[in-house]
């Protein structure tokens, strides 16, 4: 998960262009990329009450 990196990046790449409509879109793809993840995990705890060593080891 890169979240922050990805936030940064495109959120200064895009800033540049001037058109501040770009700026929430860029920030949502970056956030949406590490969404699936957050829901798998969050899924194995709560749902099918996995616990969080065997999520992550």
């Amino acid at each position: 998960m890169n979240t922050p990196a990805r936030l940064l990046s495109g959120a200064a790449a895009m800033a540049r262009s001037g058109d501040r409509r770009i700026v929430p879109a860029v920030l949502a793809g970056a956030l949406l990329a590490d969404l699936t993840l957050c829901l798998m995990a969050g899924g194995a705890f709560y749902f099918f009450a996995i616990p969080p060593r065997m999520v992550f080891d």
